[in-house]
């Protein structure tokens, strides 16, 4: 079954980025490192490293952006944290 993720990535200086767009995976095994966020709508992301030192992650909805009830559900806003 299919799950609905909203989009993160690291670049290789350690810089996370929330993309605000989803997708939905129903495969996610290449995505198994897994962080705890603070600071972010979504509670933890979950990568797949790249050689470079960059990653790409997904973390899974929360029910406030799902239910269009925060600021980061519309892209209005965004924050970069150093991990």
């Amino acid at each position: 079954m299919a799950h609905k993720y909203m989009v993160y990535t690291r670049d290789n200086g350690g810089v996370i980025t929330r993309q605000h767009r989803t997708v939905t995976l129903d495969d996610v095994s290449q995505y198994h490192d897994k962080e705890n966020l603070s600071g972010w709508p979504e509670k933890c992301v979950f990568w797949q490293r790249f050689n470079d030192g960059s990653a790409t992650g997904i973390a899974p909805i929360s029910d406030r952006v799902e239910k269009k009830i925060t600021h980061y559900s519309t892209g209005i806003r965004s924050a970069n944290r150093v991990a």
